[in-house]
C-alpha cells in the first residue's frame, strides 16, 4: 500500500516539477499552463465523464413494420470508388471492403450530390440537391456558408418519428452541429472525442498553447461507432447510427513539391490512409459478428466525395471541392441487407448519393417522405425496374459554382461566374473516361442535358430562415490543419 501511495505522489508530482525546472521565462510559462490543465484534466474528468447530447427525445409512434432491422451507415471523408475493392480497387488494399462487399448489392456508377462534405451529407440525409438543403451553400458577397435549411426533412428525423434511437459519431469541423445536419438526433457527436472537449483543453487551446486533434483517427473512431452501436441497443429501439471516418482526407502534405512526383507521393500516402481506414473497418465488422448483430443489420457503405489525385487538367490544385470531374464525383456505395439477401449482386446504372434515405426507408418499411427528391434503388422485391434518370452534382467550395447532369455515358458541365458568361463543356465518359478531350454541349446529343443543367443551375434563394454559419476559433484551427484555410 506504502508503494502504491509512493508512486501516486510521484505521478502527481511529476508534472510541477517537469515545469518549475524551466529557468522563469514564456517556456516556463507554458509548462505551467500544460501542468495545470493536467491537473484540471485529473479533478474535472470524472465529472465530465456524462456525455453531452445534441436533439431532443424521441417519440414513440406506430412503426412501419412490426420488427424493423436496425441500421449502420458508414460514410467514409475523401474516399474515390476506384480505391475499393469491387469497385475498381485493388482487392488487397481493402481486403475488409471486399468481405463486405460479398454480403451487399453494389452500385458500381454512385455519384455524388456534391464535392465536398457540408452539401454532400446534407443530399445523403435529406435527399435533396444542396440548391434545395442549401447546407454549405456560400454566399456570393459575403463569404459566409448557410446551414440546412429548415424546409428540408432529415433521415433521421423520419427515422426517429418511427420509433427508431438515432445517434451519429462525426469528426469533420464541417459536420458541426452549427451547420443543422444534427436535427433528428438523439445523440449527435461531432468534430472530435469528448476528451479534447475538456473545457481546461479547449481553454489552453484557445489561448495557442495546446493544438486539438483536426480529426479522430479510424482505431478511435471504430471505438466510438461500436460505444454509439451499444447506447442504441440499450435505448430497447431499432437504432439508427451513423458513422463517419476521416482519414483518407489527412494525406496531403502541403510541404512537399507540387510536380507529377510530388502528385505521385501524395497518392501513395492517401492509398496508405485508405488501407488503415479499411483495417479498422474490419475490427468494427467483426465486432457487430462477435456482438451477434452483424447479420440483422442494415448496413450502407458509401464515402461523402472523391479526390483528385495524380489527374491534372489546370483546374486548380489537387483535392476537392472545386471541380465536378468524376474521380470527386463517382463513389462507392453497397448495401448489405439482414440475412445479406441480395449478396453479391452488382447494379451498373448511375444513380446518386440522394438515392441514399429512400433506400433504407424502403428497406425498413417506411415510406419515404414526399420532399426527397432520389428513389428508392432496392425495392421490396427482387427485381427492380432500371429506368435511366439524369444525376445532377453542384455546389463548390472552391471557385467559381460548377452544375453536373449525367444521363449514362453522357456528362455537361456549366460553369456560372458573376458578370461572366456560362461556360459549359461535355463529355461522353464512354470513350473518354479520363474526361481529358471535352466536347461541344451544342451538338445534338448532348441537347438534352445542357438544357436539364441549366434549367438546375437557375439560382435559388436561400429560404429567409436559413441561418449563415460562424466558425470559432478552434474551428478555423481545424479547418487549417485539414488544408481548407489558407
Amino acid at each position: 500500500m506504502l508503494a502504491l501511495t509512493a508512486i501516486a505522489a510521484a505521478f502527481l508530482s511529476a508534472p510541477l516539477v517537469w515545469a518549475l525546472r524551466e529557468p522563469v521565462g514564456r517556456q516556463r510559462t507554458r509548462r505551467l499552463g500544460v501542468a495545470l490543465a493536467f491537473y484540471g484534466l485529473i479533478l474535472l474528468l470524472p465529472a465530465y465523464g456524462a456525455r453531452a447530447y445534441h436533439g431532443s427525445a424521441s417519440g414513440d409512434l406506430t412503426r412501419s413494420t412490426a420488427n424493423p432491422p436496425s441500421i449502420l451507415l458508414i460514410v467514409v471523408d475523401t474516399l474515390r470508388a476506384d480505391a475499393v475493392a469491387g469497385f475498381g480497387g485493388d482487392s488487397e488494399l481493402t481486403p475488409n471492403l471486399r468481405e463486405l462487399a460479398q454480403d451487399a448489392t453494389l452500385f458500381t456508377r454512385a455519384h455524388s450530390a456534391a464535392p465536398w462534405t457540408t452539401p454532400s451529407f446534407g443530399s445523403l440525409l435529406t435527399s435533396t440537391y444542396p440548391s434545395e438543403h442549401q447546407a454549405g451553400r456560400r454566399d456570393p458577397r459575403l463569404g459566409f456558408k448557410y446551414a440546412l435549411s429548415p424546409s428540408v426533412t432529415t433521415l433521421a428525423e423520419v427515422l426517429r418519428s418511427n420509433g427508431y434511437w438515432t445517434g451519429a459519431v462525426l469528426t469533420n469541423v464541417y459536420l458541426a452541429n452549427r451547420f443543422g445536419l444534427s436535427r433528428g438526433f438523439d445523440d449527435y457527436q461531432d468534430l472530435v472525442s469528448q476528451q479534447w472537449q475538456h473545457p481546461v483543453l479547449v481553454g489552453l487551446a484557445r489561448l495557442g498553447l495546446l493544438e486539438i486533434p483536426a480529426y479522430v483517427p479510424a482505431d478511435i473512431e471504430t471505438r466510438r461507432v461500436l460505444d454509439l452501436v451499444r447506447r442504441g441497443q440499450r435505448s430497447g429501439k431499432p437504432f439508427f447510427a451513423l458513422a463517419h471516418y476521416m482519414d483518407p482526407h489527412a494525406h496531403d502534405d502541403p510541404s512537399g513539391p507540387s510536380d507529377g512526383e510530388g502528385a505521385q507521393a501524395t497518392q501513395r500516402r492517401y492509398l496508405e490512409q485508405v488501407s488503415y481506414t479499411d483495417r479498422h473497418l474490419g475490427v468494427l465488422v467483426r465486432e457487430l459478428q462477435a456482438m451477434g448483430l452483424y447479420d440483422d443489420l442494415l448496413i450502407v457503405f458509401t464515402a461523402d466525395h472523391g479526390e483528385e489525385l495524380t489527374e491534372d487538367r489546370n483546374q486548380g490544385p489537387y483535392g476537392h471541392g472545386h471541380t465536378l470531374y468524376e474521380e470527386l464525383l463517382h463513389v462507392p456505395l453497397m448495401v448489405k441487407r439482414p440475412a445479406n439477401e441480395g449478396a453479391g449482386a452488382e447494379r451498373t446504372e448511375p444513380v446518386s448519393s440522394i438515392d441514399v434515405a429512400p433506400t433504407i426507408l424502403q428497406l425498413v418499411g417506411i415510406h419515404p417522405p414526399d420532399g426527397f427528391e432520389g428513389r428508392p434503388l432496392i425495392g421490396l422485391g427482387p427485381n427492380d425496374p432500371e429506368v435511366p434518370r439524369i444525376l445532377f452534382s453542384e455546389a463548390m467550395l472552391w471557385g467559381p459554382e460548377q452544375k453536373a447532369a449525367i444521363l449514362g455515358d453522357q456528362k455537361v458541365v456549366i460553369e456560372i461566374a458573376p458578370g461572366r458568361p456560362i461556360v459549359a463543356r461535355a463529355y461522353d465518359l464512354a470513350v473518354d473516361p479520363g474526361e481529358s478531350a471535352p466536347l461541344s454541349p451544342d451538338s445534338p446529343r448532348f441537347e438534352r442535358l445542357l438544357a436539364a443543367v441549366s434549367r438546375f443551375g437557375k439560382a435559388r434563394p436561400a429560404p429567409p430562415d436559413t441561418k449563415p454559419v460562424a466558425f470559432d476559433v478552434l474551428a478555423v484551427q481545424r479547418l487549417k490543419a485539414l488544408g481548407y484555410v489558407e
